[in-house]
């Protein structure tokens, strides 16, 4: 039993030991990344997303567009994201009133 006991221990602190050469990939961020908002243009939801978009752009270094889709309860944002590349270049600044559309049976795709 003491035996098991010694081959754990040295088995964690192996894995310690290796687990700082291991490095993740840094992800590929587009150059510029949209940001749909599902509010029309010059709203609290507009102002805070531009600011939020602001602060990724200089944080990230890339370019932040806010492109306002607003109507049908987010719904037409919301498709028009879900349609887009899959490559991060499109964001939805999504709020809780979305997930409860969906969750009340309004089409999104």
């Amino acid at each position: 039993m003491q035996s098991l006991h010694r081959r754990h221990v040295l088995g964690a602190i192996a894995a310690l030991a290796l687990s700082s050469l291991a490095h993740a990939q840094p992800a590929a961020v587009p150059a510029t990344v949209k940001l749909i908002v599902p509010f029309p243009a010059g709203g609290a939801v507009d102002v805070v997303a531009r600011k939020m978009a602001e602060a990724m752009a200089k944080h990230m270094g890339n370019t932040f567009i806010v492109e306002n889709k607003p109507g049908a309860s987010g719904a037409i944002a919301t498709r028009a994201v879900a349609m887009a590349a899959a490559d991060g270049s499109n964001l939805l600044y999504a709020h809780s009133g979305m997930v409860t559309a969906q969750a009340m049976g309004a089409k999104i795709t």
